[in-house]
């Protein structure tokens, strides 16, 4: 919810740091996707 307070960009929210495990992370992972840069899935 932060990120949508400041507006962050997908990247912003990718290049952020969260405690881990956690429900951002799910958030976080998400947006690495949708920037390619996922971490923990195949390369499209």
């Amino acid at each position: 919810m932060l990120a949508m307070q400041l507006e962050a960009t997908v990247k912003e929210l990718a290049r952020s740091i969260r405690i881990h495990p956690s429900y951002s992370e799910t958030v976080v992972d998400a947006a690495r996707d949708a920037a390619n840069w996922a971490l923990y899935l195949p390369k499209r």
